[in-house]
């Protein structure tokens, strides 16, 4: 077993990052282990449409910077309060094999004297509540199984920022299941450290076998550091990977209600069509699918793009600030 602890940074960007540098870098016929904490972050998995996920006005507001994984499954929420675990083995057999990874997860907690049980094929429950959640990639005979173990994480901000906002979305994307969470904390008599965590974790996933750990070279850090900017940095690999999907927004005013129907592929808007409104809206609307066509679907591109266009928008009788709300 090769074992690595990145201890110096708790960046979600260089985390993902170094994961897949020893992924993709570090040739072993030995599995490699490594476990880190990340500052508060949204990662949502391979396949997912990141707006189905979060809620982008909350995040934004709080900072909280989102990513997209290698692995595909659900979206999870990072911060001081849990740990994050990965183990990469040379191994492929064990794609979807989520008991034989996680034996040693409920180990580490049944020696905290808590009983739990894998549940929905890869995710951890105790008493019913989630408390890990779990996800694999394969790649070129290589396979990293990976993981969240909720200590005392902000609860109240995890649902926060994993609360979709109520709109009315059609695509393939795959979507969370939604399960009632809870922390380790809940369930202990005593409080424990981070840290204890970690060494329970650390200490059941390496056995009694001596590992080696790894030890990052400047070379190493080098291509880290191009594997964070390149995918983990890159608004076409975050929002642009999400599946092509469809919106109908609507908003009432005075002068009618306005419906649109807003295609968005790779990121962007493809397309805005009038659903129902009232046929007095159709040149405005038409003039707004063409201004905003091929714009990032986010309220600031959104934003700049009407403000360039100079379009009209008193036909409509609804603000610029309702608008951006209508369509984002």
């Amino acid at each position: 077993m090769i074992y690595f602890e990145n201890s110096q940074s708790s960046n979600p960007f260089v985390n993902l990052a170094i994961e897949e540098f020893m992924l993709r870098h570090i040739h072993s016929n030995r599995p490699i282990f490594h476990i880190y904490v990340n500052e508060p972050s949204v990662i949502v998995g391979r396949n997912q449409n990141v707006f189905e996920e979060i809620d982008f006005n909350y995040v934004r507001k709080q900072a909280i910077p989102v990513l997209r994984r290698l692995s595909g499954g659900g979206t999870v929420y990072h911060d001081p309060g849990n740990i994050n675990f990965s183990l990469i083995s040379p191994d492929q057999n064990l794609l979807n094999d989520y008991a034989s990874f996680t034996k040693p997860l409920i180990r580490a907690m049944r020696n905290l004297g808590l009983t739990a049980e894998l549940r929905n094929r890869s995710s951890i429950f105790i008493s019913g509540k989630k408390v890990s959640g779990n996800a694999q990639y394969a790649t070129k005979g290589r396979l990293l199984s990976h993981g969240t173990l909720l200590l005392n994480t902000d609860l109240a901000q995890l649902r926060s920022a994993l609360k979709p906002r109520h709109q009315q979305i059609s695509s393939r994307a795959v979507q969370s299941i939604r399960s009632s969470v809870a922390n380790l904390s809940d369930f202990l008599d005593e409080e424990i450290a981070l840290d204890t965590l970690k060494d329970q974790v650390r200490r059941e996933f390496l056995g009694s076998i001596p590992a080696e750990e790894f030890e990052l070279s400047e070379e190493d850090w080098e291509v880290v550091r191009q594997i964070e900017y390149e995918r983990y940095h890159s608004w076409e690999w975050t929002i642009g990977q999400s599946p092509k999907f469809s919106t109908v927004r609507r908003i009432q005013t005075a002068q009618g209600e306005v419906i649109l129907d807003i295609l968005v592929e790779k990121g962007t808007i493809q397309s805005i069509q009038s659903l129902g409104s009232p046929v007095k809206f159709n040149r405005t609307i038409n003039r707004l699918s063409k201004c905003l066509t091929g714009v990032r679907y986010d309220s600031q591109d959104i934003t700049l793009a009407l403000q360039i266009s100079g379009i009209e928008l008193n036909s409509l009788g609804i603000s610029e600030n309702q608008l951006i709300s209508l369509i984002f």
